[in-house]
C-alpha cells in the first residue's frame, strides 16, 4: 500500500503540462505582440493552429508514457483523464464560440473565451493538486482565478495575462512536480 502511494508519481509525470504551458505561453505572447504591432490583426488568431502539432506530440508522449510506466495507478489515471477532458473542452469551446458568433451575431463573445479557459484550467489544477497532495498546483489554481478576473478588468491584455498564467500555473508547478517525482521514485 505504501509502495502504491509512493510510486503513483513517475518520472516525467508533468512533462506534458510543462510542454503545454510553454506552448500556450509562447503562442499567447506571439498573438499579443502581433495584435499590438500589426495594423490589420484579423488573422493573428491563426497562431493557435500551432497547437495542432502540439496535440500530435501529446498523443505520442502519452502512448510512450503508458507503455514505459511499470506501475499504473488510479491516481495517474484520474490525473490524465482530468487533463484529457480539459483538452477536449479547449478544442471544442472555440468551435461553439464561432457558432454563437456566426449564428446569433455575437462577436463580443470572444472576449470571454480566454477567461473561460483559465477558469477551467484552474479547476483542473485544483483537482490535480488535491489528487497528488501537491500545493503548487493549488497555488496555480489560485493564480488562474486571479488572472481570470484580470482578463475582465484588462480585456486588451488577455493574451499577455494568459501567457503569464501558463508560466505560473503549469510550467513552474510542473517542474516542481517532476523534481518531486525524481526524488520519490
Amino acid at each position: 500500500m505504501i509502495n502504491t502511494a509512493r510510486n503513483s508519481l513517475h518520472k516525467g509525470v508533468a512533462d506534458i503540462l510543462i510542454f503545454w504551458g510553454y506552448l500556450i505561453a509562447a503562442t499567447a505572447l506571439t498573438i499579443y505582440i502581433m495584435q499590438h504591432a500589426l495594423i490589420n490583426s484579423g488573422y493573428v488568431q491563426y497562431a493557435w493552429l500551432i497547437t495542432i502539432p502540439g496535440w500530435v506530440y501529446t498523443i505520442i508522449k502519452v502512448r510512450k508514457l503508458r507503455h514505459s510506466t511499470k506501475f499504473k495507478s488510479y491516481t495517474n489515471l484520474i490525473f490524465g483523464r482530468i487533463w484529457l477532458a480539459f483538452g477536449i473542452a479547449c478544442a471544442l469551446l472555440p468551435l461553439f464560440y464561432s457558432l454563437a458568433a456566426y449564428r446569433f451575431g455575437m462577436p463580443a463573445i470572444w472576449v470571454t473565451l480566454t477567461p473561460t479557459i483559465l477558469l477551467m484550467q484552474g479547476v483542473c489544477l485544483f483537482a490535480s493538486g488535491s489528487i497528488y497532495h501537491f500545493k503548487p498546483f493549488i497555488y496555480g489554481a489560485l493564480a488562474c482565478a486571479l488572472i481570470f478576473a484580470g482578463c475582465y478588468i484588462f480585456p486588451w491584455q488577455q493574451f499577455l495575462l494568459l501567457g503569464l498564467c501558463q508560466i505560473i500555473s503549469l510550467v513552474i508547478p510542473g517542474h516542481l512536480l517532476n523534481k518531486k517525482a525524481e526524488k520519490d521514485v
